[in-house]
This record gives structure tokens, sequence and C-alpha cells, in this order.
């Protein structure tokens, strides 16, 4: 069939609206932790999430689907964190004092779905929060600043990683001190080459990374950070779209006992109100079972003949959205 003006013009077009949608997306695949290959079940597990990889020393994975209690979300060795959104997120050491070793500072990395466009301003963003105390004796003495993002050609040797620098595309600036929220760290950055990959971490040597003592009784003479939703991307609006862009304090559901055996009472924030329904998925991610509940019903029962054994994350949803998933383990009496 010839080509005509108008076929020309469509063809134009859609290439047009195809760069324009590739221009807008987030170039970090995986950018919130959800997507991976095993469950964890141990520290020193990024390669676990799909994509990500240990850039230096050995940062860890946290996904709800943890049994063991050792990187679980919310619950874990080193914190009591939910996930900025969805149900995991990443974690490393950004600083150690010299009593501890010195520079000791952990990298994640990933490659980027397209290089960087040298001279084209680029918008990037992540969510960090700082840990003190987790479910163990394992405790912080210090908070600092410095964790941000670099951009290189290919990965850092974790065997032989390079020196912090002092420099980064974009990086946390101030010592944050609330260890309950996520606090989002959003710029811009004109890189000066087609870079394709992302590492994570704090790039500022302890000098400057402006540490605070704030638990001289800790056990562990460093920091420790967790990061979620990090985003790369030609809109400038992007960000907004990574993850919840405001954090949730209280979960909107409660389970008792948890873990349960026989029958669990799950109990709800508020009444419901309108068309809900109680989403139920296990460590796959695959949807388990939907419970149409009554309006105005504060609790609902599960009892034990309907789920398997393992690990389930647990969800309300209305026709607006879901709510931020909660995790309940299932153990045979």
């Amino acid at each position: 069939m010839p080509h005509t003006p108008y076929m020309n013009r469509l063809f134009a077009s859609t290439v047009l609206l195809l760069a324009s949608l590739a221009h807008a997306q987030n170039l970090v695949p995986n950018p919130s932790f959800e997507e991976h290959t095993l469950c964890p079940d141990h520290d020193s597990q990024i390669d676990r999430a799909t994509g990500w990889q240990a850039n230096a020393w050995s940062p860890d994975y946290y996904n709800a689907c943890d049994t063991n209690g050792i990187v679980g979300v919310p619950s874990n060795l080193i914190g009591y964190q939910f996930a900025a959104s969805g149900v995991a997120y990443a974690g490393m050491v950004t600083y150690t004092d010299s009593t501890l070793l010195q520079d000791y500072s952990e990298y994640i990395g990933i490659f980027l779905m397209q290089p960087l466009i040298p001279g084209e301003v680029v918008y990037l963003s992540f969510k960090t929060v700082p840990t003190i105390q987790g479910n163990s004796t394992t405790t912080m003495k210090y908070l600092c600043k410095g964790i941000g993002m670099k951009f290189r050609m290919q990965p850092l040797d974790l065997q032989n990683p390079q020196p912090a620098d002092n420099i980064a595309a974009l990086h946390l600036d101030e010592v944050v001190s609330d260890t309950a929220n996520w606090t989002l760290v959003h710029g811009s950055y004109v890189p000066d080459s087609a870079y394709q990959y992302l590492v994570i971490g704090n790039f500022f040597d302890p000098a400057h990374s402006q540490s605070e003592l704030v638990n001289p009784g800790g056990s562990v003479a460093g920091a420790y950070t967790f990061v979620d939703d990090i985003c790369v991307s030609y809109d400038s609006t992007a960000y907004h779209h990574v993850g919840l862009s405001e954090p949730v304090a209280d979960p909107p559901l409660t389970f008792a006992p948890n873990p349960f055996s026989i029958d669990c009472q799950i109990t709800f924030a508020h009444p419901v109100r309108g068309s809900t329904s109680l989403m139920i998925r296990d460590q796959a991610g695959r949807l388990v079972n939907i419970v149409a509940l009554p309006i105005g019903a504060s609790e609902w029962h599960l009892a034990d003949r309907e789920l398997a054994n393992g690990a389930y994350t647990i969800s309300l949803t209305t026709p607006t959205g879901a709510s931020r998933p909660v995790v309940l383990v299932h153990v045979s009496p």
C-alpha cells in the first residue's frame, strides 16, 4: 500500500508520542524493590531484588515475604519500618567511625533502562529514613547526612570500591533525625556523559558526613539508612508517581494473633465505608482470596482452613485505590 501524506503524519505523530512517553518514564527499573528473584531470608541479599546489585560491601534487601524476622517488613534486625510504597526496600551502612572501620560505606546499583542524554536536564529523587534499633540487640550509634545518587558507566568494583570523593548527582544535605517517616530527596542533574548505571549510597567521607552521636550505648559505631522509591526521569513531576507521595502513619488494619494458627481477628483502623474488599496475596504476589466486606464492619475473622502455611500481604481495596499492605503469617497448630 503506498504511503499517503496522512499516513506519514500519523507515523511521525506516533514516533513523537513514543519518544514523549519514553522521556516521561522512570528510567530506574524496579524502583521500589518490589520485584524479586527470591524472597530474602538473611542480610547481604540485595541481589535478590531484581536488577539491583551490591557495589560495595554487603547492603541488604528487606521484603515482607521474609518470615524469620531478619529482613522482614516492617520488623527486621535493623529497624521497624513500613515501606514508603509496597512491601520492600533496601538498606545500607552510610557511616562508620574510626573505632569500627573508616570509610566503610555500602552501595547498591542498577543499570538504567536507557543511557542518560549528555547536556539534558534529568530529574532525580529517592526516599530515605534512618534507623537506630530493630528487633535485635543491633543498635546504631550515629545519624549522618550524605546518602545520594551517582551515575557511572559501569558498576563499582565490589572487591575494591573507590573511596568517597564528596561528589554526588543528588544527596541528602542535612542530618535527618526522624526515624519514623520517609524523607523525600529530589533535585535535578545535567549529565556530562551518556551514563547508564546508577549507584545509591553515601559518597561523602566521614569528615563531610556530619555524623551525630545520638545513641552512645549503641552496639555498632556507625549509621544505617533505608531507601525506597528511586526515580530518574526527564519529567520533573515523575517522583510524584513513584510509590506513595505521603507517609501513612498508621496501618489500615491489624491482626491478632500474628502469626496465627487457628483463627485470626482482622481489625480495621476505620469502619468500612462503601465498596471495600480484603485482598490477600501470597509471597509471590499472587492473589489468593478476595473478601467483599459489609458496610460498617470494623473487623473480620480468618480461619486456618482459608490459608496454607506461609506469609501473606493483606490490604483493603476501594474504587479509589488500595491501602498499604500489612503482613500476616499462618502456621499450622
